[in-house]
């Protein structure tokens, strides 16, 4: 079907971009769904020995719901600066991720009964992650969509510079 549409209706540039990107963002979306289902999985089998609560695991939660739901506006307005504060606050939910992961080892060491409950946090934690990388990814391609700028493989500030209308060959510098 989206052969024939390409075919038929033959889009411009910024069509083509949009249907790339929904493509992706489908993808994006399911895995998404598949890691919130481990996160509901590993929830239900925590309850049968519930693990020590760690509140930067309820604080990441708050923030990647944030950010998924900050990179689904960004791509139903075409937003691109919502879109970079997607991107920007990326790092600040891996930086939690592995504060929270030396404290669950930490915690392991010290109390080596809680191992099975703190690994299934640790797989949670690591959803989490993995939730923000894929709402990072939505917002590249709004990005992509509305400036036909592909930035997924180059750091913050090479995009800053990218999305500036900065010469990006100026490496010599």
């Amino acid at each position: 079907m989206t052969r024939d549409m390409l075919v038929r209706r033959q889009p411009a540039a910024g069509d083509l971009r949009f249907i790339m990107g929904v493509i992706k963002l489908v993808t994006d979306l399911e895995r998404m769904g598949d890691l919130s289902a481990g996160i509901a999985k590993g929830t239900l089998y925590s309850l049968e020995s519930p693990p020590r609560v760690f509140s930067n695991l309820d604080i990441m939660s708050e923030k990647v719901l944030r950010q998924v739901s900050r990179a689904l506006d960004a791509f139903s307005r075409g937003d691109v600066d919502l879109a970079l504060t997607v991107i920007e606050k990326d790092e600040g939910i891996d930086v939690l991720y592995k504060r929270l992961y030396r404290e669950m080892l930490t915690y392991m060491v010290e109390y080596p009964q809680s191992i099975s409950s703190s690994i299934i946090l640790s797989n949670v934690a690591k959803n989490l992650e993995r939730i923000s990388d894929h709402a990072t990814n939505i917002a590249e391609m709004v990005i992509y969509i509305e400036q036909g700028h592909d930035i997924r493989h180059v750091d913050h500030e090479a995009a800053a510079r990218i999305l500036a209308g900065d010469d990006d060959d100026d490496d010599d510098e």
